[in-house]
């Protein structure tokens, strides 16, 4: 064991805290778009008409452009006799400095984020309730609902576009056009309001 003076302590606890510090922001925004696009691909499933990437990234620019909520559903939700399964998506600001999206599978017969998340069951954005719910749901962490910075949206969107074709089984048939997006102008109470 080699004994070492004091006056090297604080430089060894200098370059402990360098070694340990996180990744910059821009190392982080290629792991954030592969995140979301696994979840993408595994919500999309097999089916035919799927979700793009441009849709996610759409309701990325959404929110960090001043909406509070904005959502999608893969085109399938309105047509049962085609699909059992939809793929919903959900952008919420959290803060003035943060956004959360999260996608999933939801039974496709009017699909939307209270279908897909039963937390947010029934999906009433109009009401107070769904909203203290949503609020509730958005300050969970969970794998399935990413946060990121509001300044990164445009550069996520541009990661999520840049990766590798999906890994699904493409087949004659296959579409991701049309998909539904929706924003939502929530009664959220006036103490809240952003101010961009």
């Amino acid at each position: 064991m080699s004994v070492r003076s004091v006056s090297e302590v604080p430089e060894l606890l200098k370059q402990a805290v360098v070694e340990r510090q996180p990744e910059s922001a821009a190392d982080d925004l290629p792991r954030i778009a592969t995140t979301l696009d696994r979840l993408l691909q595994e919500a999309n499933g097999a089916r035919r008409s799927v979700m793009s990437r441009e849709t996610i990234a759409s309701l990325l620019r959404l929110v960090a452009k001043g909406e509070r909520l904005a959502w999608a559903r893969s085109h399938e939700a309105d047509n049962f006799a085609h699909s059992l399964t939809a793929t919903v998506a959900l952008c919420a600001r959290i803060d003035p400095s943060e956004l959360c999206i999260a996608i999933a599978c939801s039974p496709a017969g009017e699909a939307s984020p209270g279908r897909a998340w039963s937390n947010l069951k029934p999906w009433r954005p109009a009401t107070q309730a769904t909203v203290d719910k949503l609020r509730r749901w958005l300050d969970v962490n969970s794998e399935h609902r990413i946060r990121l910075p509001v300044a990164n949206d445009a550069s996520v969107g541009s990661e999520l576009m840049k990766l590798p074709a999906p890994r699904i089984r493409w087949r004659k048939g296959v579409w991701s056009g049309s998909n539904e997006v929706f924003v939502v102008r929530i009664p959220w109470s006036q103490h809240d309001e952003f101010e961009d």
